[in-house]
């Protein structure tokens, strides 16, 4: 959610590209001229490199690294777009777009194109985007506030492009999803949905959460730190983000962080405990044995101020 995109491609009646699930092929060929779709990303530097003939920032927000750090990036690869697209609803992102005349959109008063939203959820989100050709119906089959701001990214895109306005709405209307963002993997007996998603920084697990909290009466969540540096690096804002978001009968599993093999911090241990945060939530312990051996055995612990 936090990145650029850059030689941004339409994808026309019949084709399927990017998205796809089951690890099936994510790209497909197309014409020898046409436009190319990358997605880039500011974790090792090379978003300067980009020379895009339509860019698109949606937000800038704290990952990889501190926002002060990442956003001569950002600045970097909006002088090298031909045009560019930036949302309206991040004030990083809108201030890098202002400095080269970006075209905006989003749900913002100011945006050029304006989002409106009538439904995030629970089952899909719904809403209508006006831009100065006229307004798109935006229906997309997953739920979510995030979702629909993607939506209306990628319709402004395929409108720069040229594609058809009712193109443009069937192909967000039979949109598959992509595999590990709110993917549902299914549904149990008693009607509790069970739902994967790759959410990693604390922006990403704020539109994952309220996503799920849409639909469900109780959530709970099972969160997976990869590798100790970003559990680190993500402390203080767990710290902040979950008090508000969760509610009372809400839990949060702060499961053990999978390492990646990169070093561990000698200072981690300490920094990295979930005890940090200021409300009771669930802490995740070694697995049991026997027949619940898939789940894992977990208590409450009350939270500790730092």
């Amino acid at each position: 959610m936090d990145h650029a995109r850059g030689e941004v491609a339409g994808d026309g009646p019949g084709r399927r590209g990017a998205g796809r699930r089951g690890g099936e092929r994510l790209l497909l060929p197309g014409p020898a001229d046409g436009p190319v779709l990358a997605e880039a990303c500011e974790s090792d530097g090379t978003l300067t490199g980009y020379h895009p003939g339509i860019g698109l920032i949606h937000n800038i927000s704290r990952d990889h690294g501190e926002v002060d750090a990442l956003r001569p990036q950002f600045e970097a690869f909006a002088r090298h777009a031909s045009r560019l697209l930036v949302s309206a609803d991040s004030a990083d992102a809108a201030a890098v777009g202002r400095a080269v005349q970006a075209l905006t959109y989003g749900a913002h008063p100011s945006a050029d194109a304006r989002l409106e939203v009538a439904s995030a959820g629970p089952d899909r989100a719904v809403g209508a985007l006006r831009a100065r050709s006229g307004t798109l119906t935006l229906d997309v089959p997953q739920p979510g506030r995030h979702n629909l701001d993607n939506a209306a990214a990628a319709a402004l895109v395929a409108l720069e492009l040229g594609i058809p306005p009712r193109a443009i709405e069937a192909a967000i209307a039979r949109f598959p999803g992509v595999a590990r963002r709110y993917e549902v993997i299914g549904v149990t007996g008693d009607g509790i949905r069970v739902v994967d998603d790759y959410a990693h920084n604390g922006e990403k697990l704020r539109a994952a959460i309220t996503t799920a909290q849409l639909g469900a009466p109780r959530l709970v969540a099972v969160f997976q730190p990869h590798g100790f540096g970003p559990a680190r690096f993500l402390r203080p804002e767990l710290k902040a983000l979950l008090p508000r978001l969760l509610r009372a009968q809400d839990r949060f599993c702060y499961a053990e962080i999978f390492y990646a093999g990169a070093p561990w911090p000698r200072t981690c241990r300490a920094d990295c405990s979930p005890r940090t945060c200021r409300r009771p939530f669930v802490v995740a312990t070694r697995p049991t044995t026997g027949p619940s051996s898939s789940g894992c055995r977990a208590r409450r612990a009350q939270a500790t101020r730092c």
